[in-house]
């Protein structure tokens, strides 16, 4: 939460919580996350500063990886690798880095720098499933006899 100030932090939402994709998807599926704020003044600065906070997590890199700008973080672009199992899902988390946090930021309306302090300990990271589909490159068929006695043949 933040001190210096009317503002705390008190959550993390993503736009979506179920996201079905495949191997090699065109374009790749994008999750954004919101910091939701209590009092907040309508101050891009702090906004921003908070948005720095944020970090991704794949609980599967293998499956599927994760891509985030260093100049909006509040964006992950999902690069789904490889398919899931049956009933497998990959965990993506959105959450605020660190314990404890301190930056400066100038107030829009007044033109002075001010402080925010807080802690994103608090704070519960926000998730979603993503299940990555794979479809075949080819498929075949092998003739295989099934009983002598039938005569019969796949």
């Amino acid at each position: 939460m933040l001190r210096d100030n009317e503002t705390k932090i008190i959550g993390i939402a993503l736009d979506q919580d179920y996201v079905k994709t495949e191997v090699g998807a065109n374009p790749k599926p994008v999750l954004k996350a919101t910091v939701m704020l209590d009092g907040a003044e309508e101050n891009q600065g702090l906004i921003d500063e908070i948005n720095k906070l944020i970090r991704w997590e794949s609980s599967d890199r293998n499956k599927v990886s994760i891509d985030v700008k260093a100049s909006d973080r509040t964006v992950a672009t999902l690069n789904p690798r490889q398919a899931a199992n049956v009933g497998e899902e990959v965990v993506i988390t959105a959450s605020l880095t660190g314990k404890d946090y301190s930056f400066e930021y100038v107030d829009e309306k007044t033109g002075e720098t001010k402080i925010c302090k807080g802690s994103a300990i608090e704070v519960e990271p926000a998730t979603a499933k993503v299940f990555v589909k794979q479809y075949a490159d080819d498929i075949w068929f092998t003739k295989t006899e099934l009983g002598e006695a039938d005569g019969v043949f796949l």
